[in-house]
């Protein structure tokens, strides 16, 4: 068990689990770059006339005006891939199957010509704040609904040892904000879900700790964050200088 400062509250600890994008990655340049793709494969299709159609279902109008709570921000891949295939049987009227492998192709052709160095950039004090929690034996990993693989590749960017875990919508029968991914997360670590820390910068990732019974730490990095964290987050932190982690000698 370690012991972790939030906001000066020290509080008891076995396991820190991350979102990945927003909380560890800034989020802006990842998804102006696979929106762009996917908008770029989607519009090949329909053609340009349907881009308002595109910014409107997914929530992102270039260069980074973001709906928050939307779409791109918040939602699996497979969510995404659904919407994408509902929005070109609604312009095509192709037969649905084939409106389903279109969106999938999209997303597949997107993911592959995406260049993680980059579209996924560091938060500062995010690597930092891992490798302190490391040092004083508290698991630390990933909890997040992009894909395993590109989560993987994110990870190779962060300056830090060999996470304790990693889970996906791939791993799980229901994304955020279901509990699953914690319970399942504590079950392999052998820790009880109060014995979890959730850091996250979305509604999904505090509410998910929440319904867990963890401790939910939202990280506000955007005008209406704090607004939208409140009711879920046990915390509100704008920066890693907000948590510190202490040492046996200090305790």
């Amino acid at each position: 068990m370690g012991k972790i400062q939030i906001l000066g509250e020290t509080i008891d600890t076995k396991a820190v689990a991350f979102d990945k994008d927003g909380t560890l990655f800034q989020a802006i340049p990842f998804w102006y770059e696979i929106d762009r793709l996917r908008k770029y494969k989607f519009l090949q299709i329909v053609g340009d006339e349907y881009e308002s159609l595109w910014e409107k279902a997914v929530g992102f109008v270039h260069p980074d005006h973001v709906d928050f709570k939307g779409l791109l921000a918040v939602a699996p891949e497979e969510d995404e891939i659904i919407v994408t295939a509902s929005l070109l049987y609604q312009i095509t009227k192709y037969p649905w199957h084939r409106c389903k492998e279109l969106a999938a192709t999209i997303f597949k052709e997107g993911d592959e010509e995406l260049c993680i160095e980059n579209a996924f950039h560091p938060i500062q004090g995010a690597a930092d704040c891992i490798n302190s929690l490391q040092s004083e034996g508290i698991y630390t990993g990933i909890l997040t609904s992009d894909t395993k693989l590109r989560a993987k590749k994110c990870i190779e960017l962060l300056p830090v040892p060999t996470l304790h875990f990693l889970l996906t919508p791939e791993d799980v029968t229901c994304g955020k904000p279901n509990p699953e991914m914690i319970i399942k997360t504590c079950k392999q670590l052998g820790i009880q879900t109060n014995e979890l820390i959730m850091i996250g910068d979305t509604v999904v990732d505090v509410k998910m700790a929440k319904d867990a019974g963890s401790i939910a730490v939202g990280i506000a990095n955007h005008e209406h964050a704090i607004e939208e964290l409140t009711p879920y987050a046990d915390f509100i932190i704008t920066a890693y200088t907000d948590i510190q982690v202490l040492t046996k000698k200090t305790q």
